[in-house]
């Protein structure tokens, strides 16, 4: 008969020994599970550095910042190496790398290196200049 945290069991002795020895064994091994539960010890792995590389297209520089950057920066020292890949089958105009990209850099003191590939020489007629040669002849 169970009467809320109290029960009463009738049998044969022996069979009562046993089952009150069993019956310790569990509740002391229940016990054990609950101490180790309560106590058990959440481990953290720390990492000393972290290099993370992203390919990403420039309307998602925002999103990154605040979920990746503002995260780490919870943490540590971030500093970020941007890579800019940029191809054009019509080709971009060197003038705008050197003389408006790479000026505005140095002015910031932002250290750059800029790396160009399948350079193409293109002969761009003036037509001031040749405006200006026919009057002087």
């Amino acid at each position: 008969m169970i009467d809320q945290q109290e029960a009463t069991i009738t049998g044969l002795k022996v069979s009562l020994e046993i089952f009150r020895r069993c019956f310790r064994l569990m509740n002391h091994v229940h016990r054990v599970q609950q101490y180790l539960k309560e106590h058990r010890k959440i481990t953290n792995n720390l990492v000393k550095r972290a290099e993370l590389q992203l390919r990403l297209k420039p309307e998602q520089f925002d999103a990154v910042r605040r979920n990746v950057i503002d995260v780490l920066a919870n943490d540590g020292d971030v500093v970020c190496e941007l890579r800019i890949l940029v191809q054009s089958e019509q080709g971009i105009r060197e003038e705008t790398l050197e003389f408006q990209i790479r000026k505005w850099l140095e002015e910031q003191r932002i250290e750059c290196d800029i790396h160009k590939d399948h350079v193409q020489f293109v002969e761009t007629a003036h037509h001031e200049v040749e405006d200006d040669s026919a009057v002087a002849v």
